[in-house]
């Protein structure tokens, strides 16, 4: 009977202790500082982007431009969602602007940055989008190269930082979502030193997808009720720099602590051990 309560109290550690994990977060339309109901995402299925012309000083520009698009063809490829990239070639252009392009860049020592790295970022992903219509309408991906190495080798033993295991998270900020508290969800907010499992879209990654860019229903601007085109206009950009420009979607962060266990279950094992021991101790006493 002893045994029993300790085991059921075991239990109800684990269970009190355990997170609860929600899933994908998408951004949503502020109102008065707070959000409404109303999920921000692109008005078209065809988003552009464009790579700087530099690329990576760890890579050959040709490594760097076939793992950009493989990791946008890894959403691209979800069944149930229709959603498609289009890659436009490479840019000289390096900044952060509303300029009608969605630019790939690698910020490298002595550059002048557009940006400002936090501590332990691997890139960063920006987005403008117009709040009364509901739409993104512009997004950049920043590499964070100066205090980062980067790599595209399927060697887990040769992996420094993975381009498509950090570009796959940032894509998933570029397309309206926010952080997930799933560990094993490409939009969960770390990567553990030398991750490869960014690669693959988690069954959460793809739900948030698919909820948002659905395959049998219109996308269109909420404003306007008609589906826009985000291909770049000839006359350059129409924006009147007067629309939200919501800067940082969520930069994923390299964890400190690579290869230990989370502080939330060391703390939880922590505490089984000391339960049990305390346990076997109540028991042996009494016999």
């Amino acid at each position: 009977m002893k045994k029993l309560s300790i085991i059921m109290l075991l239990c109800l550690i684990v269970t009190l202790l355990s997170p609860v994990a929600n899933g994908y977060v998408r951004k949503k339309i502020k109102k008065d500082g707070k959000d409404t109901n109303t999920v921000i995402r692109w008005p078209c299925r065809e988003i552009p982007y464009w790579i700087n012309k530099d690329g990576s000083p760890d890579l050959t520009f040709e490594e760097v431009e076939k793992a950009v698009k493989e990791s946008f063809q890894v959403w691209q490829d979800v069944e149930c969602a229709n959603i498609k990239f289009s890659y436009m070639g490479k840019t000289d252009i390096k900044e952060v602007a509303e300029d009608q392009y969605n630019v790939i860049a690698f910020m490298k020592e002595g550059e002048k940055l557009p940006i400002n790295f936090q501590e332990g970022q691997l890139a960063r992903a920006y987005t403008w989008s117009v709040p009364e219509k509901g739409y993104i309408e512009e997004a950049e991906i920043f590499f964070n190269n100066i205090n980062y190495q980067f790599s595209v080798t399927d060697d887990k033993d040769k992996v420094i930082v993975d381009i498509k295991n950090t570009l796959i998270h940032e894509i998933g900020h570029l397309l309206g979502f926010r952080h997930s508290d799933i560990e094993g969800a490409v939009m969960f907010a770390e990567a553990q030193k030398g991750e490869l499992s960014k690669r693959t879209l988690s069954d959460d990654d793809k739900k948030a997808l698919c909820d948002t860019y659905p395959k049998d229903q219109p996308i269109f601007d909420i404003a306007e009720g008609e589906e826009k085109s985000c291909m770049p206009s000839a006359n350059g950009s129409d924006k009147n720099g007067s629309n939200d420009s919501s800067g940082g979607g969520g930069g994923c962060s390299l964890n400190a602590m690579a290869g230990t266990a989370p502080m939330g279950m060391s703390l939880i094992m922590l505490l089984l051990i000391t339960t049990f021991w305390a346990g076997r101790r109540f028991l042996s006493r009494k016999r």
